[in-house]
């Protein structure tokens, strides 16, 4: 309180004037004190009158009896303080802090505040906790004082110091979480891939392997679909009677689905717990029946990447070349050896040298085509997370948002009017909601007139995509028109089928986030990563690795795709041919560069087939 203090000792009248300025809270208006024996009490009305005195010495409970003129019987105690008897707010003369109550005499308010050794604040008047909780938008409490207001858990005072505001509990240490952190009203939220949320609220079982050693049978039936059992070496799980156990040792599937009549497959028949599965062999797509196969027509599709001719077989094809050119490598052409013309000339014992034949290693005739780019060759590059330059990738599709018109996803352009990209990238969209740009390269220019946009006349998403554990997530998209090829629009090669880079390095591209939870580039970006072997990629994630799926990037981390890159390409050159193939598809991760968490990719190579047949819609 500002000014001097009038203190009152009991058992000894002594009254200290010090120039006292007793405080008025309420309004504006103050009220003094003339140096007299005895407090004076002056009441206005919505005015607070505050004093203190020391109770150390004397009866603090006589002391308000006397100066209220009566009333309440401090010795017999009540429920905020029970002066020398004591209770839970108050020991009396013990010399613990006094509770805090408030007596109404006439009208009057009046507010008693424990403090210190036994000492007391009063206040009088309207003022207090009672009157609109004290212009506290939370709680409001008393001190000696006055009003002072507090905030609940999850929120912070304000610098009026009565209202609060939410507290972002995920900008310091992410919330303690170990993965996703979500800011809510007065809290937070830890979440995980797949949900897979411990006990504790804050970190994950997935992506680390301490935890995944931890898992029991008591948690998540330790991950087995029927049956789990703990043993000293870990979880075992096992299926009852007419099941095996999966390739993954986790799932269930009929032993006996394939065993009568093939299960009705006309090619290949794989029990699973719903029953028999079919599919087709190499060159073979299935049919809408989900039993019979049909021929793909290899040669409809980029003419089967033969650099002349294309000829379709039964389950296969073959290329061939136009009169005066060799076939090499089973795909490629190259001029045919010269030999000249027999000349009859009369016998001679003088041998003469036969005409000279091309070397095999002649080069090759390059004829314009899927995976050819400006440069001859990027490996020579050291790539870190870097700008691309322009002409770098001219099968780079991006996916917008029509009703917002931002890059979401991306895409390679394998045709001259479908797009490659990832199933989850189109839920839950339909075509009408999907434009795709060709050519482009930032976007901080949109009126560069370099790109070209395309409405979205199809989609074709993989028949038996699973958005819970991203198994084939792949889709085709098929472009209202055809575009134009030039040096910055041209479509990336498809890999042979069943085809495996482990140990490759190749090419992410994107205009992804820069870090996890960071923003967007705008300027479309490359990271050079390994492929992790598929042991070492099932050993990142154990259970949530499927066929049709790869890995890449490095141990260390430091280098991934991230958001926004989803659906884009992984491209592998052929060192060769110097051709590039879009060997992944951009598809799931945790966080970004972690260490021992690679990215995750939709294996094309496994789906060549599949593409074919949906690319001729």
């Amino acid at each position: 309180m500002a000014g001097g203090r009038r203190w009152w000792r009991w058992g000894h009248v002594v009254v200290v004037v010090a120039a006292m300025v007793v405080g008025v809270v309420g309004d504006s208006s103050s009220a003094s004190a003339s140096s007299q024996a005895g407090p004076e009490l002056v009441r206005t009305k919505r005015q607070q009158i505050q004093f203190g005195f020391d109770g150390r010495q004397g009866n603090l409970g006589s002391f308000i009896s006397s100066l209220l003129g009566g009333g309440r019987n401090p010795n017999q105690g009540n429920q905020g303080n029970q002066g020398n008897q004591g209770n839970q707010g108050n020991q009396g003369n013990q010399g613990n802090r006094p509770g805090n109550f408030t007596i109404n005499i006439g009208g009057l308010p009046i507010n008693v505040v424990g403090g210190q050794n036994g000492g007391v604040g009063i206040s009088f008047g309207q003022g207090g906790c009672g009157a609109n909780n004290g212009g506290c938008q939370h709680e409001c409490r008393i001190n000696q004082r006055g009003v002072r207001c507090r905030c609940r858990d999850g929120f912070r005072l304000n610098r009026d110091r009565r209202t609060c505001r939410d507290e972002n509990e995920c900008r310091r240490n992410n919330g303690g979480c170990s993965d996703q952190c979500t800011n809510t009203e007065g809290s937070f939220i830890c979440s995980c891939f797949q949900g897979q949320l411990q006990a504790d609220q804050l970190t994950c079982s997935s992506g680390s392997d301490e935890n995944l050693q931890e898992q029991t049978c008591a948690f998540n039936n330790g991950g087995c679909q029927q049956f789990c059992s703990q043993t000293q070496q870990g979880v075992v799980c096992f299926c009852q009677n007419g099941f095996v156990l999966g390739p993954d040792k986790t799932s269930c599937q009929r032993a006996d689905a394939c065993s009568n009549n093939n299960g009705g497959c006309e090619d290949i028949c794989t029990s699973t717990p719903r029953g028999p599965a079919c599919s087709c062999k190499p060159g073979k797509f299935l049919r809408p029946d989900g039993r019979t196969c049909q021929d793909v027509d290899e040669c409809r599709f980029n003419r089967g990447g033969c650099m002349h001719f294309c000829i379709n077989t039964d389950g296969s094809f073959r290329c061939e070349c136009q009169n005066g050119y060799e076939l090499v490598n089973g795909q490629f052409c190259r001029p045919a050896p010269q030999t000249p013309p027999p000349i009859t000339r009369p016998p001679s014992t003088t041998s003469r040298p036969s005409p000279p034949t091309l070397p095999t290693s002649a080069p090759i005739i390059d004829s314009r085509g899927c995976g050819v780019n400006s440069k001859k060759s990027l490996f020579n590059r050291i790539v870190g997370g870097k700008p691309a330059d322009p002409k770098d990738w001219p099968w780079m599709a991006a996916l917008l948002r029509r009703d917002r018109n931002i890059q979401y996803c991306g895409g390679t352009l394998i045709t001259s009017q479908h797009v490659l990209t990832a199933a989850h990238c189109l839920r839950p969209f339909s075509a009408s909601d999907i434009q795709v740009r060709l050519g482009e390269y930032t976007f901080d220019n949109p009126t560069d007139g370099a790109h070209v946009d395309f409405d979205v006349m199809e989609v074709r998403m993989h028949e038996s995509y699973n958005s819970d554990t991203q198994e084939n997530d792949i889709a085709v998209l098929k472009l209202d028109r055809p575009t134009t090829f030039n040096d910055i629009i041209l479509p990336a090669c498809l890999p042979p089928p069943g085809v495996f880079y482990e140990g490759r390095s190749g090419y992410v591209t994107g205009w992804g986030t820069i870090h996890f939870g960071g923003p967007v580039s705008s300027v479309l970006q490359e990271v050079v990563v390994p492929v992790w072997s598929r042991q070492d990629c099932s050993n990142a994630y154990p259970g949530k690795v499927f066929p049709g799926m790869m890995c890449a990037g490095l141990k260390t981390g430091g280098k991934d795709s991230c958001q926004g890159d989803s659906g884009g390409p992984y491209q592998i050159q052929d060192t060769k041919t110097r051709r590039w193939y879009v060997a992944g598809v951009v598809s799931w991760g945790i966080q970004c560069a972690q260490p021992e968490n690679p990215g995750v990719y939709t294996e094309v190579a496994q789906y060549i087939d599949w593409i074919k047949a949906n690319a001729v819609f």
